[in-house]
């Protein structure tokens, strides 16, 4: 018997350590590990505009739309997934 096995399928699924919001425009800064290029970010349902900063920092853009996706006080999901498949566990995040 032939095997084949593909050593492109090993991914590491990103981590979100903190989510950080700025204004002026209001967005919102993720920082973690394992993000890579073309990494989307998932509020609640809705794929919301990312910019990739780097391995360990995405930006999302959006203003007030952003702003309507995560109602004062009340928890919302945020959630990576990546090109390759990889996926982060669901973060908790509670707009002040």
């Amino acid at each position: 018997y032939l095997y084949a096995f593909a050593s492109n399928n090993i991914h590491y699924d990103p981590i979100i350590a903190l989510v950080t919001k700025k204004s002026g425009p209001f967005r919102l800064v993720i920082t973690g590990s394992n993000f890579q290029p073309g990494a989307q970010v998932f509020i609640g349902d809705n794929i919301a505009p990312t910019q990739y900063k780097s391995s360990n920092k995405l930006v999302v853009k959006g203003g007030d739309a952003l702003k309507a996706m995560l109602p004062k006080g009340l928890p919302v999901s945020i959630a990576i997934s990546n090109p390759d498949g990889g996926a982060s566990s669901k973060f908790n995040y509670v707009r002040p």
